[in-house]
């Protein structure tokens, strides 16, 4: 399998970036949601040489265009500040009609790195060949074409996205470089207390989700809708909350798994009659690694010793379970350290296992007097198992990759959905 079935698409981030700058600017001022939100991408892998360009031309559009220009400017600066964290898009074209899905599957891991877990898509015979053409593609967008046409189904489970033969999700979908914005359902609840009027309400279920290689989690309100309207013109934003009293602020944050999220948003009754929801509109809110400190241990075993940063990091365990499943105990301690303090801050952590597979893993901290204990699980999932067959052996941890989160940026990642239909 090589790359000659997917075309890599890279735009040079300095090139002609003025120029190029120019005609994109038109794109973004178009009534075509993808277009001009494709535009806002394109204007931002031009780089920081586009953003004089981008900037002045937000000084006298309208707040709907401002607000585009806007975001790739805050993409531009995101690249420049979060550096490794926050690597450039890859895009890829895709026409094929003599392949099967296994096949344009491993092209696009091949192609892209996405972690795709295929063990399920490999194990079935006699595929059908499949047609699939896009253009100027994401990874996800990819992927998810490549899904739809060959009738597979994705979903991420923890570092991995596996695929699964058989019944894709048409869902609503919008797509912004590295992320996904998926609306899985919505509902219609009418309660009527006795004695009481009835209380109805209207509540739509979003699903975020994000190459799992991209190193982030859910930030606090993680999804904000700026707009939301039906087919009647009734504006369907609620009235804002209070705030409340006390804002545990960033010391108390609970950094979940990086996995994808779901949320429920409760919005205004629909119209009478409204068969659609003409627009709706917000912010993904995640959190990324501004400043970090890495220790690697290869080969990593109990008693393996790291120092840094004033730090020793010793490992205390290393075991693994049945069904591959691994568990690092990880013991901290240095000079004036506060454990219980420095428990609260952003782990992650990285297990490589022989042939090369990456796990990613977030850690339960706690202190333990004068030292802070961190606890990570991996789970390998690319393996399948019999049921009354034999466990196959772990495979090693050959390296180790421990970072301390040191400083954060939030960003906002945009959705937009238009011309919803309700049944």
């Amino acid at each position: 399998m090589t790359r000659a079935l997917l075309t890599l698409l890279l735009l040079a981030p300095q090139d002609g970036a003025a120029e190029k700058a120019k005609a994109l600017l038109r794109d973004v001022e178009t009534g075509d949601v993808g277009r001009a939100y494709r535009a806002v991408e394109r204007l931002a892998e031009l780089g920081e040489a586009a953003l004089p360009a981008v900037e002045a031309a937000a000084r006298s559009a309208d707040e709907r265009v401002r607000r585009r220009l806007a975001l790739a400017a805050d993409e531009i600066r995101a690249a420049r500040d979060l550096k490794a964290t926050y690597p450039p898009v890859r895009r890829f074209s895709i026409s094929s009609a003599d392949k099967t899905l296994a096949e344009l599957l491993l092209a696009l891991k091949e192609a892209s790195d996405l972690p795709l877990d295929l063990g399920e898509v490999l194990g079935e015979e006699d595929l059908p060949k499949v047609t699939v053409e896009i253009k100027d593609a994401t990874p996800l967008e990819a992927l998810n074409a490549i899904c739809k046409a060959g009738s597979a189904s994705y979903e991420r489970y923890g570092s991995a996205i596996e695929v699964y033969v058989g019944a894709f999700e048409d869902l609503p979908r919008f797509f912004f470089r590295h992320f996904m914005v998926s609306l899985p359902s919505y509902a219609r609840v009418r309660e009527i207390p006795f004695g009481e009027p009835a209380n109805e309400q209207f509540i739509v279920v979003v699903q975020g989700s994000w190459d799992p290689s991209l190193a982030a989690v859910a930030a606090p309100a993680t999804i904000a809708i700026l707009e939301a309207a039906d087919d009647k013109g009734k504006n369907l934003l609620p009235p804002p909350r209070e705030k409340p009293e006390e804002d545990p602020g960033d010391d108390e944050l609970d950094y979940g798994p990086g996995e994808d999220f779901y949320e429920e948003l409760l919005l205004l009754p629909l119209s009478p009659n409204a068969e659609a929801i003409s627009v709706f509109r917000g912010e993904m809110r995640l959190r990324f690694p501004k400043a970090s400190v890495s220790v690697d241990f290869e080969k990593p075993e109990a008693e393996s010793r790291k120092e840094s940063g004033g730090l020793a990091i010793r490992v205390a365990e290393v075991t693994s379970r049945v069904r591959r499943q691994y568990k690092v105990k990880v013991e901290i301690t240095g000079k004036g350290l506060k454990a219980a303090d420095f428990a609260k801050k952003w782990f992650r952590a990285e297990a490589t296992i022989a042939g090369g597979r990456r796990l990613q893993g977030y850690p339960s901290a706690h202190d333990e007097g004068d030292k802070m204990v961190l606890e990570f699980g991996f789970n390998e999932t690319v393996a399948r198992f019999v049921v009354g067959a034999d466990e196959p052996p772990a495979a090693p941890i050959e390296r180790l990759k421990l970072t301390l989160v040191s400083e954060t940026l939030d960003r906002a990642i945009p959705f937009e959905f238009r011309d919803l239909r309700i049944k």
